[in-house]
């Protein structure tokens, strides 16, 4: 996930969810809102986002984003398509354009492979994730995301014309 001046401006990995998702504890997270979470994990762990978040929120994000990219991985390697899945997946940690057939197939896969589902929901639903997003010539400025947990995932994602500066995060 390469990001363009003023676009996408700092990561922490892992992604997880649960203060997002909180109304929603005694039901199962939705198959797309899962899938969606653990694209934005496995493409910035495969972007190496993940080496820069280390060193702030601790080894437990690094660990918790390589569970991710191990555990997706390991399932599309059983894969009956002729490693089709495995080599997306291996394309898509030198090119992020390739962020569809992975999505795609990760969506189909969790629709037919519940305990995958659930192992899935269990590494993205362990820590806080906080997200702000901008669009359609939005204006962000001064932003400030704060979180104690020690782990967990903070982005700002800029997009469609929208413009941001003066972005802190914290995980401490």
């Amino acid at each position: 996930m390469k990001s363009k001046p003023g676009e996408c401006l700092w990561r922490y990995l892992p992604i997880s969810a649960p203060q997002i998702f909180q109304s929603q504890k005694e039901t199962a997270m939705d198959l797309a809102t899962l899938t969606a979470l653990a694209m934005t994990g496995l493409t910035a762990f495969l972007a190496g986002a993940v080496d820069g978040a280390a060193h702030k929120a601790g080894e437990a994000v690094y660990d918790q984003g390589k569970r991710l990219y191990d555990l997706i991985r390991a399932r599309f390697g059983k894969e009956p398509d002729g490693g089709k899945a495995s080599q997306a997946l291996t394309i898509l940690a030198d090119d992020p354009d390739n962020r569809g057939p992975v999505e795609t197939k990760l969506y189909r896969v969790l629709q037919a492979d519940p305990d995958f589902a659930q192992a899935l929901r269990a590494i993205i639903q362990s820590g806080p994730r906080q997200t702000i997003t901008a669009e359609e010539e939005a204006i962000a400025r001064r932003i400030r995301q704060s979180n104690s947990a020690r782990v967990g995932e903070q982005t700002v994602e800029i997009k469609k014309g929208a413009t941001g500066t003066d972005f802190i995060q914290e995980i401490n």
